[in-house]
């Protein structure tokens, strides 16, 4: 049986481990790492799925399936996806376990496919892109030729430019 109010016991759980941490004198202090992108292996593909989340992760492995790939690497900066993706055992406890389980599913009819978590900084190109797309209808977009507001971003990733982000470190 599923618990009632299953968003109350994680909050609590949750404040329950920050008491906890801070009591044993854990701190979380900020540090710069440097991030850069990194190119898929000869004859992969990647798929970048930026903010759209659980249903850019769908439509975008659905379309590398009609596209006939049959090695894939998932890169999203949505842990919150990333993560039922990769421990589904019971899609059915997610509130959206029908399209966890579509997704899955849909993973499985390659020859190889993967799925990680990244930094929106370590794409900054599918960023500038998914930010771009709010001007445009509901729909999938083509480009021709790149847009020439994106060049520097592309050129940044050909060259691997890193960018900074602070990040969360626990420490004793």
């Amino acid at each position: 049986m599923l618990p009632t109010q299953p968003g109350q016991i994680i909050l609590s759980a949750t404040h329950e481990w920050i008491k906890a941490s801070c009591a044993v004198g854990f701190k979380m202090d900020k540090v710069k790492i440097s991030i850069v992108w990194e190119p898929p292996c000869a004859h992969k593909f990647k798929i970048n799925v930026d903010d759209a989340e659980l249903w850019g992760l769908y439509f975008g492995v659905k379309y590398a399936i009609d596209k006939g790939i049959s090695q894939l690497i998932v890169e999203m900066d949505a842990n919150v996806v990333v993560q039922p993706i990769q421990q589904v055992h019971d899609p059915t406890c997610h509130p959206l376990g029908t399209l966890v389980s579509s997704c899955c599913d849909l993973m499985k009819r390659f020859d190889s496919c993967a799925i990680h978590h990244i930094y929106r900084e370590n794409n900054r190109v599918a960023y500038g892109l998914a930010n771009w797309s709010y001007n445009l209808e509901l729909g999938i977009f083509f480009f021709d030729v790149a847009p020439i507001w994106i060049s520097s971003l592309l050129l940044d990733d050909m060259l691997g430019v890193a960018s900074t982000r602070l990040v969360g470190v626990v420490s004793v």
